[in-house]
């Protein structure tokens, strides 16, 4: 990070969309998106084997080439607004947040609504209508926007905050809508020109390649205005100066960003600047658990859930048991999510904090869950000790610790287990003595 600044305060030195005309139009054709690109177009040809009857295997195979399309297009977007602008920056960063698989579906799902409720005015009052119509269309490029920046369908869904957009950025949103429209235009005029060179088989992966290439151009180019006023539209960036800031002053940024958010009462905007930073520094346990305290003040339950899991994951591999065990509290009620070699020294953790109880649900069938994992021994062993010493059931110890040294006889934990075994036998032994006749 010391070569980039998450930047908010301050306006970056970024070069305008409108002097990056011909890099837009080259990125579709770099190596790596020309081949996603093309694997997309030849996947048309899925609609002569598709066991079913015309025109629904072509309607299944677009439907499938698109839906994949949009969500390369909404991650091509999301990384440019960061400011990763050429595709092997691209290639070398993050992994997207998974939930954002689903924006396809939410671009879909916004557009029915208000087609609807375009409708509904135009049946009440054609002029109504039809600046209705103009209006959502000139609001598209915001609505994309605001869309992949929040990754929520119901603040998307306020015209607000497509206004609110179009504000920020000014006049150069007239001139991004124009550029846009040109590109939408493009698509028909560049088939029609290669038409006469197409032969019939080559038809529909063509007429898909033309279109996809016009539509990664179009997200690619709106990211990068979300990154060029990524001040105005309060998104932090990645961004590079001739006089860098410190790693303490990003977080300061950052902070200062949601503080502002939840002092306005934003509290949908504050989780989005949250996620934003967390993508940017993924191994960050602090950075993870302040998006997690914010999805939990949302009322988020479910995208809680989501992170919780994702810091547990993180907090494990960090060596920090203790927070992870408070995570799988919360989140989790089935050890069968965990992975073999996390078990036992989170069943040791529980025991050290007195919950015995979790300590020996964890425990629980290991043997079964993970045949031939080498913590079987040890887990045998603890469980002996957990539920001799915690639980009095002696007899159930004895029976695991012979089991113990039956399969691992020559295991370093062998001896202390034969000792045990024998401090048991005897506790035994005087408990049947002692029972009554």
């Amino acid at each position: 990070m010391n070569q980039a600044a998450l930047q908010t305060a301050r306006k970056p030195h970024i070069v305008p969309f409108w002097d990056r005309l011909p890099q837009f139009f080259l990125f579709p054709l770099r190596p790596a998106n020309l081949f996603v690109l093309g694997a997309l177009s030849l996947g048309s040809l899925l609609a002569f084997v598709l066991p079913v009857m015309s025109p629904v295997d072509i309607l299944l195979a677009e439907a499938i080439i698109w839906i994949t399309a949009l969500r390369h297009a909404f991650r091509v977007m999301d990384l440019t607004s960061y400011g990763r602008i050429t595709v092997e920056e691209q290639q070398a960063s993050f992994e997207s947040d998974p939930d954002r698989v689903n924006l396809p579906w939410k671009m879909i799902g916004l557009f029915m609504i208000w087609g609807v409720a375009i409708g509904f005015l135009e049946a009440f009052s054609e002029t109504l209508g039809w600046f209705a119509n103009l209006f959502f269309v000139v609001a598209t490029p915001a609505i994309i926007m605001q869309l992949s920046a929040s990754n929520s369908l119901s603040s998307s869904l306020n015209p607000g905050t497509w206004i609110g957009y179009m504000r920020a950025i000014g006049w150069p949103y007239l001139a991004l809508c124009f550029f846009l429209f040109m590109l939408l235009m493009g698509a028909p005029i560049a088939f029609s020109m290669l038409l006469p060179l197409i032969g019939k088989k080559a038809l529909l992966p063509s007429i898909n390649f033309v279109c996809l290439y016009f539509n990664l151009i179009m997200f690619y180019m709106t990211g990068y205005v979300m990154y060029q006023y990524h001040n105005e539209l309060g998104l932090p960036a990645m961004v590079h100066f001739e006089d860098e800031d410190d790693t303490a002053a990003e977080s300061d940024s950052v902070e200062a960003m949601i503080a502002a958010r939840l002092a306005a009462g934003q509290i949908d905007e504050a989780i989005t600047i949250a996620r934003n930073a967390s993508r940017e520094a993924p191994q960050s346990i602090v950075v993870q658990e302040r998006l997690l305290t914010l999805l939990r003040t949302g009322g988020q339950p479910e995208k809680a859930r989501q992170q919780g899991e994702r810091l547990f994951g993180l907090c494990l591999s960090q060596g920090d048991a203790e927070r992870a065990l408070g995570l799988y509290k919360e989140f989790y009620t089935d050890p069968a999510a965990l992975a073999a070699e996390h078990i036992l020294p989170l069943a040791k953790l529980a025991s050290r904090q007195r919950d015995y109880a979790l300590a020996l649900v964890l425990v629980r069938g290991f043997d079964k869950r993970f045949p031939g994992h080498a913590d079987i021994p040890g887990v045998y062993y603890f469980s002996a000790q957990l539920i001799s010493e915690q639980f009095r059931q002696n007899s159930t110890a004895l029976r695991i610790l012979e089991v113990l040294l039956a399969r691992f006889p020559e295991h370093p934990l062998a001896g202390d287990a034969r000792q045990y075994l024998e401090v048991l036998r005897r506790m035994t032994a005087g408990e049947a003595g002692r029972a009554p006749a």
